[in-house]
């Protein structure tokens, strides 16, 4: 009995209708040649060999060809093929232990395993493999276990099978593309406009109640397979308000029921998502702590601690430092060299920062000193910049130039007396400026006196103060910015301000002079440089000049004796001659006609201004305001925020948003939160560009 035991195996009753036909059983007795008792095995006959094709024969000599190509090594075939043929109670223990997105996708590969799969008998396995995910909720009564493993693991449509579909309609079981989406789904509004549904005013059905509905890009989606079969059962009740009501009911539990588990679904996804997004930050950031203990072994380790805000953000946004695989031996040859130039960037970063340390001390010493002061002047008034009063003012300059070795503290001064000095040097800066711009205005005039000529010591003849004030605040004096994508045309005192001419340049990394390092130091504290430090920023424009001249004496008055604020405070109104045609006329304030006219300058173009009269100065001074409230808000950048009082004017939409997140201010006042900008683009109520009004309106004769 043992030894029956122990030679019995176990075979599948699966395999026994497969036995080979050369293993034939012969009754003992009789012939082998008549039917044959053994039961030994008979040897199939072997299937005739393919005739080998001979070699093609040499041409030359007809000689066969003595070697051949050799056939290349044919693949393992179907090393699962016998899968199937093992018992149902190991193939059970084997799938139990899958995900449900396995067996979805053994179930699609052969027809055995489908139906192996696929019957009844296997609910266990799917039972199983849905165990085996984490808080995964229980399949829907309205859905089977492949079904329901197919809505939550397979991103395809379920209608035309695009791929990479995102967006499942949990209470409508089902995934949709935006093409599918349109197709096989109906708005709301349309079913319940259907003329299918009875009205009765007497009663009321809450009809929409009776289908799932989704949610997709604010409108509520119903599949047109469920809006038919409702439409149908409501026909079906043929005007009976009973029948209706108990089907209401009836379907308005079946969808509280999808609706219930749907929510389910919806909320274990949210939290996948969740702990996919939290598996993958921790793999970048073991990715990106195993570069950085790579990189210090190579001795970048001091680099890499003391990089920049601005340079740690780059190194996590890094491409080959951000994804979220493991760094392997094979991977880390592969990104080495990248790497290590960018270690390479942070040491040279490093180095540069050391070097001008000393200007980096004094600088923050000015800012801290300076800002105080200058949160108490109105943001319009010129004033010199931090970087004006570090470099042009001669206190701070003598800090500038003090050994390297040398470093300071905060200035411990009363207030009063560091008021008093920055207000000194407030004046001091606006004369040295004045001479700076008189010095390029004689310059261009005559071009014959040298720049140290003309800025050589105040003799007995040479122009005063005031007098330099006075040529520079000529309404004739227009200087022009050098930089291509700005180009603006600039009067006094907004070329003081102007941010081309403080724009400081990137920094050096390799820096070898002292005025490298100073430039570097005014990019890493202040973002900005002093004012045309360089002295090609700003130029003066003897176009302009020529072109102001034009429009003051169409004004009737004198150029030589006009300042900007006399223009300013007229409010004149011209119109040009050559754009005023075909019943329009082209209006424009006195600012905006000296660039007009320069554009036309340009062309080739000689155009005349005339002076508007005074009543229909009037006319256009009504219009305005309306014709310039949504420009003004979008268009031009003329504010700044009185709180920061840094950085380029803004527009303003942009500093009322500025203001809410920044300073927490959700609706931003003028000249309580921002103020006009010292380089604004135009002036608060002024027109900046041409503003063109029908003839009729206007009795002043234009000059052609």
């Amino acid at each position: 009995m043992a030894t029956e035991s122990a030679t019995s195996l176990r075979r599948s009753s699966r395999l026994q209708a497969k036995v080979p036909a050369f293993y034939i059983e012969e009754p003992e007795g009789i012939d082998s040649s008549s039917a044959g008792p053994s039961t030994t095995r008979r040897e199939p006959k072997r299937p005739a060999k393919r005739p080998r094709k001979s070699a093609p024969a040499v041409l030359e000599g007809g000689a066969q060809a003595t070697s051949q190509k050799p056939l290349a090594p044919r693949g393992r075939r179907r090393t699962l093929s016998k899968l199937v043929d093992m018992p149902l109670d190991i193939l059970f223990e084997i799938f139990g232990h899958l995900q449900p997105h396995d067996l979805l996708h053994l179930a699609r590969t052969t027809k055995a395993l489908r139906n192996i799969l696929m019957r009844r008998s296997a609910i266990t396995i799917w039972r199983n493999a849905f165990g085996n995910v984490q808080d995964l909720p229980q399949c829907p009564p309205d859905l089977t276990e492949p079904a329901y493993a197919n809505l939550l693991f397979e991103p395809y449509c379920h209608f035309c099978l695009k791929a990479r579909v995102m967006t499942v309609l949990w209470i409508c079981r089902t995934r949709a593309c935006k093409a599918c989406l349109k197709e096989h789904f109906t708005p709301l509004s349309a079913f319940l406009a259907s003329a299918r549904i009875p009205y009765n005013p007497q009663k009321s059905m809450k009809t929409s109640s009776m289908v799932p509905m989704e949610h997709i890009n604010n409108k509520l989606l119903i599949p047109n397979k469920v809006a038919e079969e409702a439409l149908a059962l409501i026909e079906g009740c043929k005007g009976d308000w009973t029948a209706l009501e108990q089907l209401q009911k009836e379907r308005a539990a079946a969808v509280k029921v999808l609706e219930v588990n749907a929510f389910r679904m919806m909320d274990w996804q949210i939290k996948q998502n969740h702990q996919r997004s939290m598996n993958l930050i921790d793999l970048r950031n073991r990715r990106r702590k195993q570069i950085i203990e790579r990189l210090c072994d190579l001795g970048y380790g001091e680099d890499l601690k003391w990089m920049t805000y601005d340079r740690v953000e780059e190194f996590i946004e890094h491409p080959l430092v951000k994804q979220p695989k493991e760094l392997t031996d094979r991977i880390w040859n592969n990104i080495k060299a990248p790497m290590i130039a960018f270690a390479q960037t942070a040491r040279a970063e490093r180095l540069m920062r050391e070097r001008c340390l000393h200007y980096i001390n004094r600088l923050s010493v000015v800012r801290d000193t300076v800002v105080p002061w200058l949160a108490q002047r109105p943001l319009w008034e010129p004033l010199p910049s931090i970087a004006d009063f570090s470099y042009y003012t001669p206190g701070f300059r003598h800090i500038l130039g003090r050994p390297a070795d040398v470093f300071y503290k905060t200035l411990d001064l009363p207030p009063a007396q560091v008021n008093a000095i920055l207000q000194a040097s407030a004046r001091t800066w606006r004369a040295d400026m004045a001479r700076k711009l008189y010095d390029m205005v004689i310059a261009a005039i005559s071009p014959s006196a040298s720049t140290s000529d003309t800025s050589a010591a105040l003799s007995p003849g040479d122009p005063t103060v005031d007098q330099l004030v006075s040529r520079v605040c000529s309404a004739t004096t227009w200087f022009r910015c050098t930089d291509a994508s700005c180009g603006a045309l600039l009067d006094y005192p907004r070329v003081l301000a102007h941010g081309c001419a403080h724009t400081a340049p990137p920094v050096n990394l390799h820096p070898t002079s002292d005025a490298d390092d100073l430039r570097n130091a005014y990019a890493l504290v202040l973002e900005s440089q002093p004012w045309n430090m360089a002295g090609d920023r700003v130029v003066f424009d003897t176009r302009a000049a020529e072109a102001a001249a034009q429009v003051v004496r169409a004004c009737g008055r004198d150029p030589a004796k006009t300042d900007g604020a006399q223009m300013k405070q007229n409010k004149t109104r011209l119109a040009c001659s050559l754009c005023s045609k075909d019943g329009r006329t082209c209006v424009m304030a006195w600012k905006r006609a000296v660039a007009h006219l320069c554009e036309h300058a340009r062309q080739g173009k000689e155009a005349k201004l005339t002076l508007l009269s005074k009543r229909d100065t009037r006319v256009v001074l009504a219009q305005e305001p309306a014709r310039l409230l949504v420009p003004f808000g979008t268009a031009y950048k003329m504010y700044g925020c009185l709180r920061c009082r840094v950085g380029p004017p803004m527009t303003l939409a942009e500093v009322l948003d500025h203001c809410a997140d920044e300073h927490y201010v959700d609706m931003g006042q003028l000249e309580e939160d921002f103020d006009i900008h010292p380089d604004a683009e135009a002036e608060l109520g002024v027109p900046p560009y041409d503003m063109y009004y029908e003839s009729s309106l206007f009795l002043t004769p234009i000059r052609r």
